[in-house]
């Protein structure tokens, strides 16, 4: 049993899973030293197991190298917590195209890609 968590999934989440023996993978965009810390925390502070998966969920052929190196894990993938999103903070007049297309990639394809899984992406 192995759930896909972003690096901002709280602490008490990893605990729970890792309690029941579950094998986590974690992801994030770029946050790598803060993924990275989660993965410490998940391996040292809970015995439990977990590898980190750096890549852009709202980009589809990142989700399906995602998936790929879950596969090659040999670990599966039973549960999926999307936990991805980024929020703009101003006014949509001052929103540029490409802002406003990486938002909506990050905070809702980026769930349509991870639910439709690695058949559906390659």
């Amino acid at each position: 049993m192995s759930p896909a968590l972003p690096v901002e999934s709280e602490k008490p989440a990893l605990s729970t899973l890792q309690k029941e023996g579950w094998h986590v993978f974690l992801n994030c965009r770029k946050s790598i030293s803060e993924l990275q810390a989660t993965a410490d925390f998940i391996t040292k502070e809970t015995s439990g197991s977990c590898e980190i998966l750096p890549g852009d969920v709202g980009v589809p052929s990142e989700v399906g190298r995602i998936f790929d190196q879950i596969e090659m894990s040999g670990s599966g993938l039973d549960v999926l917590i999307n936990n991805a999103g980024i929020a703009w903070m101003g006014l949509l007049t001052d929103m540029s195209i490409e802002e406003w297309n990486r938002m909506i990639s990050t905070n809702l394809s980026s769930a349509f890609y991870s639910a439709q899984g690695k058949d559906f992406l390659t």
